[in-house]
């Protein structure tokens, strides 16, 4: 990123903290099984400003960026990353820098693949920063999702078949990011008390036909659980802008997060 012209300021990487306990379940979603990290404790591979998620669409047109990210997770998790997480590193991560940055969001800190206390599944995105109308920290988790068809799953509501996954269904992406608000918002002491300021969304960037994905709209919404598609990706920025204030930095929030105990509910040792 250096050598790419991008300073010390705009570049951080945050180390999890390994002291979680060990955990080696998979979850069943579009991630390869290997994709998970176990034992990582809190933290992400890389976080920073919008200016590294700008360098990592650099490194995606060179063609090294799943290669780089695939070194930190190595490096700081012990883990080694398979092909298909690469290649959504690849596919998806430009996609998030471009958005950020034209709804005007570069201060916003952008924590990736952050590891939930004591569990195998890690967020895609967390983004932090300050809320533009309550001025309270206001954290937004993204689920990314490549896919640019899907159709509910008559057997059940929560589940959805994917184009070229054949008759084995996916836990609905909607279900699947406000699991992961509730989960964070129970194992973090610093959320206890303000579970208001997480707000979760997935975001279907491929998904350029609404028709394609109309029965996923059937799942209900709130606001840990909002879902967005690349054929409506204006609503996408305003809701970005709705929660993120571009004026404020996000990384001392980040750090408010990042920092915080492991407290889980009912409470046990950490």
């Amino acid at each position: 990123l250096q050598s790419a012209g991008f300073s010390n300021n705009d570049i951080s990487v945050l180390f999890p903290n390994k002291e979680g306990t060990k955990d080696f379940a998979h979850e069943h979603n579009t991630k390869a099984p290997e994709g998970a990290v176990a034992g990582a404790g809190t933290g992400g591979i890389l976080g920073g400003t919008v200016g590294l998620l700008a360098g990592l669409g650099a490194l995606a047109l060179e063609g090294t960026l799943g290669g780089r990210m695939a070194e930190q997770m190595h490096f700081q998790a012990g883990h080694r990353a398979g092909s298909s997480e690469i290649r959504s590193w690849e596919r998806s991560l430009p996609v998030l820098a471009r958005d950020l940055l034209e709804a005007g969001l570069d201060s916003v800190e952008v924590v990736l693949e952050h590891a939930l206390p004591l569990s195998s599944k890690r967020l895609d995105v967390l983004l932090a920063g300050r809320h533009p109308t309550t001025r309270q920290p206001s954290y937004v988790v993204v689920e990314l999702k490549q896919w640019s068809a899907a159709t509910a799953w008559e057997q059940d509501p929560q589940l959805v078949l994917i184009e070229g996954y054949g008759h084995h269904p996916q836990v609905h992406p909607v279900v699947q990011v406000r699991d992961y608000c509730q989960y964070l918002i129970d194992f973090t002491r610093w959320l206890h008390d303000q579970p208001e300021v997480v707000v979760g969304a997935a975001y279907l960037h491929n998904a350029t036909s609404e028709r394609a994905v109309s029965d996923l709209f059937d799942q209900p919404q709130d606001r840990q659980g909002r879902l967005f598609t690349g054929a409506r990706r204006g609503d996408w920025l305003d809701f970005l802008r709705e929660h993120l204030d571009s004026a404020v930095a996000g990384a001392p929030y980040a750090d408010q997060l990042l920092s915080s105990a492991c407290s889980p509910s009912p409470p046990t040792r950490c």
